[in-house]
């Protein structure tokens, strides 16, 4: 889910003097609240501050805030035809944070398109609040597509990379 709340130029929305920082943090609890709990509009106020806060599905294809670009770029949803043995698979983010293909800024990514994955190989990193998380790949295979780029911002559970599994694959990601 995206959310968006109406900005000063907006005519729903009106408070004498300049917004501080306290109104923010409470903006920003009020969006945290809301994500995850199935509400989809709420309004609050608290004196001359009103705000009111949509949620949107993100399918409907809407911004987190208005003027504001999206954090996560369409997943590419190509479906092909293969044979019937092989099956697919996704690795996909932990947590919420910066998606991360290498090691280091400059350093070669810990996968490419056709790299042998096995169960439990580090494929990529996800950095939140300055701690930076291994993303472990759940199962063995070839790594199919690369879905999200480097250093783009994730939510929990949004799949990064495509794993193609067939049944020659063993769970350390060896052809047998």
């Amino acid at each position: 889910m995206a959310s968006t709340f109406a900005t000063q130029e907006d005519e729903s929305w009106r408070r004498k003097g300049a917004m501080k920082s306290e109104d923010f943090k409470m903006i920003s609890k009020l969006i945290g609240l809301m994500h995850g709990s199935g509400v989809e509009e709420l309004e609050a106020s608290d004196g001359d501050l009103r705000v009111k806060i949509t949620m949107f599905a993100a399918a409907q294809g809407r911004q987190e805030m208005h003027g504001a670009a999206p954090s996560d770029p369409p997943v590419d949803a190509t479906v092909s035809n293969e044979a019937v043995d092989e099956t697919t698979s996704f690795v996909c983010a932990s947590m919420q944070g910066i998606f991360h293909r290498a090691p280091a800024p400059g350093a070669e990514p810990f996968v490419v398109v056709g790299s042998r994955i096995s169960t439990g190989q580090q494929v990529g990193i996800i950095e939140a609040m300055k701690l930076f998380t291994p993303l472990l790949a759940p199962t063995a295979g070839v790594i199919e597509q690369i879905l999200v780029e480097n250093g783009v911002e994730v939510q929990a559970e949004r799949p990064l990379f495509k794993v193609k599994c067939n049944s020659n694959t063993s769970s350390d990601g060896e052809a047998t």
